[in-house]
């Protein structure tokens, strides 16, 4: 009878070591899910990354183009006064004013 008792304590633990096995398989299949979540906001970062260093990229290049913009806009600024002066519209003092600054 006593055996019985101990055979069924037994059953009994090992019902539940099979339940504890459940749950460790449970959490380790939860922190393969969480892992994979990591490396997809990992790759995210990197292609945000990447993009930002394009924006900077264009960015360079706009500044480029424009320092270039502004020489020419000076230039043709000055080129349209020197022409006044010459046509006689504005003096020549007032054109070398203009031009000079």
């Amino acid at each position: 009878m006593i055996d019985r008792r101990f055979e069924e304590i037994d059953r009994r633990f090992e019902k539940i070591y099979e339940k504890f096995e459940e749950i460790d398989r449970r959490f380790e299949e939860i922190n393969e899910r969480f892992n994979r979540i990591d490396k997809k906001f990992e790759e995210i970062d990197r292609r945000f990354a990447e993009i930002d260093e394009r924006f900077n990229s264009i960015d360079r290049r706009f500044e480029e183009k424009l320092r270039g913009i502004r020489s020419a806009n000076v230039a043709m600024n000055s080129l349209i006064v020197e022409f006044l002066g010459m046509k006689g519209v504005i003096s020549g003092e007032e054109a070398g004013f203009f031009v000079s600054d």
